[in-house]
């Protein structure tokens, strides 16, 4: 039988060996995928657990594999698509290389991406109260004082999955479910929340590793290297292999804006502990928003400066969901002195510069006003809350 590589260029493997599960129960191939094609709650479906493999056979999980496999690239792959134009290594292609051949009739799970609940210690702004329960916790004590719709309608989807009484991630049958997908899998990446701090997955990690499994998966883990958990970090690096993607959104004043309340300077002395227990095995994922555009060749320069990337690319995200947050619908007149700014870096290495281009070339798209008077507003009711005022940050919306 001849291999998905060979009929199409636009296979992907997470379609066939991967699950991502977020805090509300959704499963999906990847985290990539659009958040409009997300398959939906499933693996808390009737309020009880149900396996997660199920929804690989949904009809929606089957268009998308049908799709790629036509030779024909899908939309909820935009992420990918969007990267892999601009010459930046995507999940797909990374997939390609450590997911090992597609085998499209056994589709047996190599990769699993674990959000156990929200559990956070940040409210960070680009974040939503689905993934942030101190997000939620700040948003549902001013409810009453809240009018833009944003805030309400992603309070409201939180509150509808995190107060029901099943949470999925807290069932014992999910992780005698995990535990039986062990011995097959490659790769295990944990998210959040923040994990660091959510009691499942530090059990799951010593587990792994008191039961041997640590030497034959890589491990993976984002972070917002808050957390000094020496045990962790010292069982992390018992893994075949281990990478620690560490957010940070911005340097300085920025950083502290974006990922209240922690502090740049706390920031730095996790960070420098987190690279040493993890034999510098730690890259810096910033995610580039509306909140920190203006702030990105720093943020660039401090990734350079601390040797925080992997080889050949800078993992950085160019954040779209929400699509208020995304930089393309910034004013016209705003954008292009900003587009001027990035096109004049002094960076030297390729890597760096394509990064700067992704970031140009997103600018570069047309803007739509609705969606940035929807950020206004919404920055506008966090600030309040927060008693700040990002016009002091980034004066070039002092006019907004």
């Amino acid at each position: 039988m001849e291999t998905p590589e060979s009929t199409s260029k636009f296979i992907c493997p997470h379609v066939y060996h991967s699950l991502t599960i977020q805090p509300n129960g959704n499963v999906k191939p990847c985290c990539e995928l659009r958040t409009d094609h997300e398959i939906g709650d499933r693996i808390s479906k009737n309020d009880k657990f149900n396996d997660p493999i199920e929804v690989t056979k949904s009809n929606e999980w089957n268009q998308i594999e049908q799709t790629l496999r036509s030779n024909v690239k899908h939309s909820a792959c935009s992420t990918c698509w969007n990267k892999e134009k601009e010459d930046i290594q995507s999940l797909r292609q990374t997939g390609l290389f450590n997911l090992g051949p597609i085998d499209e009739i056994e589709k047996d799970i190599r990769f699993l991406d674990l959000k156990l609940g929200n559990l956070c210690n940040l409210k960070c702004r680009m974040c939503s109260p689905l993934n942030s329960s101190q997000l939620y916790k700040e948003i549902d004590n001013n409810i009453d004082t809240i009018a833009d719709p944003y805030t309400l309608d992603a309070y409201k989807k939180a509150k509808r999955h995190l107060e029901r009484d099943y949470k999925w991630w807290l069932d014992d049958k999910f992780y005698d479910w995990v535990r039986m997908k062990l011995p097959t899998l490659k790769k295990i990446k944990f998210t959040g929340g923040e994990p660091t701090i959510i009691p499942q997955v530090l059990r799951l990690v010593d587990y792994m590793v008191d039961e041997g499994f640590s030497d034959k998966i890589n491990f993976t883990m984002v972070t917002n290297a808050t957390a000094k958990n020496s045990k962790l970090w010292k069982n992390i690096s018992k893994f075949k292999q281990h990478h620690i993607s560490v957010s940070m959104d911005g340097v300085g004043d920025t950083y502290d804006y974006v990922r209240y309340p922690h502090k740049w300077n706390a920031f730095n002395e996790v960070l420098n502990m987190i690279k040493e227990k993890s034999r510098n095995n730690t890259y810096i994922t910033p995610c580039i928003s509306s909140y920190n555009v203006f702030n990105s060749l720093e943020i660039l320069k401090f990734i350079q400066e601390s040797k925080c990337y992997p080889k050949g690319y800078i993992g950085m995200i160019l954040v779209d969901e929400p699509e208020m947050l995304d930089i393309r619908n910034i004013p016209e007149h705003i954008k292009q002195p900003l587009i001027e700014k990035l096109k004049n870096h002094n960076f030297k290495d390729e890597v760096f510069s394509k990064a700067v281009n992704y970031v140009i070339t997103r600018l570069r798209q047309r803007s739509n006003p609705e969606l940035f008077k929807q950020f206004i507003d919404h920055t506008k009711t966090m600030d309040k809350i927060r008693n700040q005022d990002f016009r002091k940050l980034i004066p070039e919306f002092k006019d907004v």
